[in-house]
């Protein structure tokens, strides 16, 4: 498992993740792995955890039409993956667990940030203003200060920075990024790949 942040401000929406994809078999790994989904102008979604369960995600994804999803809708949606989770019955992802984190406009017009777990067999969902998921190899103590600390005082670009101090605590966190931003008042967003 690598590591996701989302943030809100008062304007803004940001969500990021790195690149990195480690096979635990063998220690092997890639960094070219896009964990960062864009599922429409105001909504997106990072993951870690499991690949397999990302991956099945990501092909529903692509099957719907998005265009006017809201985060209520993505909510829902990433409602019935946990709940299939629990019929799925797999190891790999029993052990792993899935986690996400979701940025955009709910069906209100107003910005809203949603972290959601499903870790041996139990789900978690709710609002929150910030979000981390850290890798497996470095402690969320760990994580949390280096985020913190970037926050306060690298703001321009603290997801960023966070990620890429973070690699350098662990292995399973690359180097490499994508951040997305929604900004509320001009109601557009970009995706920003960081090397």
């Amino acid at each position: 498992m690598s590591v996701i942040l989302g943030y809100k401000s008062e304007n803004k929406i940001y969500l990021a993740a790195d690149n990195r994809v480690t096979d635990k078999k063998d220690g092997s790994y890639s960094d070219k792995y896009r964990k960062l989904i864009k599922i429409n102008n105001h909504l997106a979604m990072v993951c870690s955890g499991s690949r397999l369960a990302q991956d099945k995600f990501a092909d529903f994804i692509k099957g719907k039409q998005t265009k006017e999803w809201t985060i209520d809708d993505l909510k829902f949606y990433l409602n019935i993956l946990c709940y299939s989770l629990n019929l799925y019955n797999s190891p790999a992802i029993d052990n792993m667990g899935v986690y996400f984190i979701a940025g955009g406009l709910n069906e209100n017009n107003q910005m809203e940030l949603w972290s959601t777990s499903w870790n041996h067999k139990k789900y978690s969902g709710k609002s929150v203003e910030m979000a981390l998921y850290p890798p497996e190899d470095v402690d969320m103590q760990t994580c949390c200060c280096i985020y913190i600390r970037n926050i306060h005082e690298s703001f321009s670009n603290f997801m960023e920075k966070t990620i890429k101090e973070i690699s350098q605590k662990g292995k399973m966190v690359s180097l490499s990024g994508d951040i997305w931003t929604y900004d509320i008042h001009t109601d557009k967003s970009s995706v920003k790949h960081f090397k």
